[in-house]
């Protein structure tokens, strides 16, 4: 009997040691599962603080960032009436230059008192501050042959071109009398084109004109004409390209000249100059 009280006694003894074995291990794992919480938390609490920093300097730059673009704005805003300032002088300043020239053109061919070669004389002198030669003869050629010609070939090209042109201006001014221009609403182009419409009412005919004119250094210069739709120019550069397809540079400057001097005689033998 006295042996069974002491089996059960350390049955009862080990019992209460392996108890307090498992309470341990769960008081430890409880213990490590309130740390690895606490760690959560501390790290959620850092991320919240990270991405309220962040969030700060975004809307720091984004501010920033809005701050230069309504600066840019205001700048360009600044610059386009700029420009709207400058384009709305365009037209009245391109359109006056040409109305001035064609006003004393007629002046000079309404003067009776003048012989046709003296007002042939004073329409040149005229025309030579509105026309603009140099242009003009270089859009004759176009960029390929214009590239092709020495700077000597340019010069005398340029000169030759500019004589023909008069030739073929002044010789039209004997069939002028009495005629009067109408200027239409110009085009503008750009800052420094601009194109002016004309009606010329001549012997009770319209004739439809249109003036090319750019800005240079030395002011509005036309650089083309349009009549009836027929561009100057082009009739031009249609006829030097078809010599300088089918020869050398040289055959067209020969070709001019000549072209010139026939102008000269037919001028001379005209009982009306």
């Amino acid at each position: 009997m006295r042996r069974i009280s002491c089996l059960l006694l350390s049955f009862f003894l080990l019992s209460q040691v392996a108890v307090a074995d498992v309470k341990s291990e769960v008081v430890e794992a409880a213990v490590v599962e309130v740390k690895s919480e606490a760690a959560e938390v501390e790290t959620e609490s850092a991320v919240t603080e990270v991405k309220s920093k962040v969030v700060e300097a975004v809307v720091v730059e984004v501010k920033s960032e809005a701050a230069e673009v309504k600066s840019e704005a205001a700048e360009l805003k600044a610059e386009v009436a700029e420009v709207k300032a400058e384009v709305a002088d365009v037209e009245p300043e391109a359109e006056e230059k040409l109305k001035t020239s064609v006003d004393k053109v007629f002046t000079v061919l309404s003067d009776k008192e003048l012989t046709m070669d003296q007002k042939k004389i004073k329409v040149v002198a005229i025309t030579d501050t509105v026309f603009g030669y140099p242009l003009m003869a270089k859009l004759s050629l176009g960029k390929k042959h214009w590239s092709q010609f020495s700077l000597e070939q340019r010069a005398e090209f340029t000169s030759l071109f500019t004589e023909l042109f008069q030739d073929f201006y002044v010789d039209k001014l004997d069939l002028f009398s009495d005629e009067k221009v109408t200027f239409q609403p110009s085009v503008l182009v750009n800052k420094k084109k601009v194109q002016i419409p004309t009606v010329l009412l001549s012997k009770e005919k319209e004739y439809s004109m249109l003036y090319k004119m750019k800005k240079t250094k030395n002011g509005w210069r036309i650089y083309d004409i349009e009549i009836e739709g027929v561009s100057l120019i082009r009739t031009y550069k249609s006829q030097f390209n078809h010599i300088l397809e089918n020869g050398e540079i040289e055959d067209l400057l020969k070709k001019i000249r000549e072209q010139i001097i026939e102008n000269a005689k037919v001028h001379d033998s005209n009982p009306r100059s």
